[in-house]
C-alpha cells in the first residue's frame, strides 16, 4: 500500500495495524477512520437491511450492478465503460480507500473489491465480520445511507486479476498454477448440478471459501497462521498462480481478497466460473 494511495488517517496507524489492514479492515479501525476525506465506505447488504442503520458516510450499492449475465452466465463483469460508471455513480475517485461490507461473511462486499483490483485499483479493503461485526462494536450508526458526490473515474482497462475460459484451459496441469474451486462439497464432487453438467474443472483443489470464516462465531476471518496452513495441505502457495472459480464469481472474489491479503500476489478469478464452464458442450470435466 503506498503512501500516495494511503489516506492520512491510515498512515498514522501503528505497523501491525497496517499490516491487517492492507485488504482487510477491523470494525475498531474503521470507526477511527471515520471523517477522513479519502475514505469511501460501501454497503452492500440487501436495500431493506438498512432499517438496522448504517456505518455513518456509507453509500449503498446493489450488488446485481456488479454482475452481468449472458444466457446461463451469471457471474460476468460489466463491460470497463460500465464500471467505470459505476465506480464513479459512488463517488470514488483512484487515490480513495475503499472499504466495503455486507451482512456479516463479506462475499457480496469481496466482489465489489475484486471489481476494483481487476479495474486496477489497489486501495482497498473488506469489513471483517460485516456489519455484524460494527454492531457488536457497539458503533455508531446513521439512519440512512449518503447520497454520493458523482465523480469521473477515467477509462480503464480490465487487468489479469480476471481470465477467461480459453486461459483457464491453458493452465489445466501446468505444475506453477493452482486452480482452486471455492464452492460447497457436493458442487464440487458433482452431487449438486447447479448447469447442464455438474463435476469440476480438470485438476481442480477444493477450498470452499466459507473455510476462510469462523463460520459459527464471529463471523470474521481465521487467524492468518490457520488459513495458511489449510492453503498449504492443499499445495495453495503463494509462489504458484492461483485460479479461483465458483459459480457465478461471487463465492470466489471473497477467497481473491483472502488470498490477497494473506499475501498472494499472483491471484485471478475466473470470471464466468461454473455457469460459464459446465454450460459449455466441450470443456473438459473431473468427477
Amino acid at each position: 500500500m503506498s503512501p500516495q494511495s494511503t489516506s492520512h488517517a491510515l498512515r498514522q496507524q501503528p505497523d501491525e495495524v497496517l499490516a491487517f489492514d492492507r485488504y482487510v479492515i477491523r470494525a475498531a479501525d474503521l470507526h477511527a477512520m471515520l471523517g477522513d476525506p479519502m475514505l469511501r465506505i460501501v454497503d452492500l447488504r440487501p436495500a431493506d437491511h438498512g432499517a438496522e442503520g448504517y456505518i455513518p458516510g456509507s453509500v449503498h450499492l446493489d450488488y446485481e450492478r456488479l454482475v452481468r449475465r449472458e444466457g446461463p452466465v451469471e457471474g460476468l463483469l460489466p463491460s470497463p465503460e460500465d464500471v467505470a460508471a459505476l465506480l464513479s455513480s459512488l463517488g470514488i475517485e483512484p487515490g480513495h480507500r475503499v472499504v466495503a461490507y455486507d451482512d456479516e461473511t463479506g462475499v457480496e462486499a469481496a466482489r465489489l473489491l475484486w471489481t476494483l483490483a481487476v479495474a486496477g485499483h489497489e486501495d482497498y479493503a473488506l469489513l471483517d465480520g460485516g456489519f455484524s461485526a460494527w454492531q457488536s462494536g457497539e458503533y455508531p450508526v446513521a439512519g440512512r445511507a449518503d447520497l454520493p458526490t458523482v465523480t469521473s473515474w477515467p477509462a480503464i482497462r480490465f487487468n489479469e486479476g480476471v481470465v477467461e475460459m480459453d486461459y483457464v484451459r491453458a493452465a489445466i496441469g501446468r505444475e506453477d498454477v493452482v486452480i482452486v474451486d471455492t464452492r460447497n462439497a457436493a458442487e464440487y464432487s458433482g452431487e449438486e448440478e447447479r448447469a447442464k453438467r455438474g463435476g469440476r474443472i480438470p485438476g481442480a483443489v477444493h477450498f470452499d471459501w466459507v473455510n476462510a470464516i469462523d463460520l459459527f462465531g464471529s463471523g470474521e476471518l481465521l487467524p492468518r497462521d490457520e488459513l495458511m496452513a489449510k492453503l498449504a495441505a492443499l499445495d495453495i502457495r503463494p509462489e504458484r498462480e492461483v485460479i479461483l472459480y465458483c459459480q457465478s464469481n461471487r463465492r470466489c472474489a471473497h477467497t481473491f481478497v483472502v488470498l490477497k491479503w494473506l499475501g498472494f500476489e499472483n491471484v485471478r478469478s475466473y470470471a464466468g466460473s461454473w455457469s460459464e464452464w459446465g454450460n459449455a458442450d466441450d470443456t473438459p470435466i473431473e468427477c
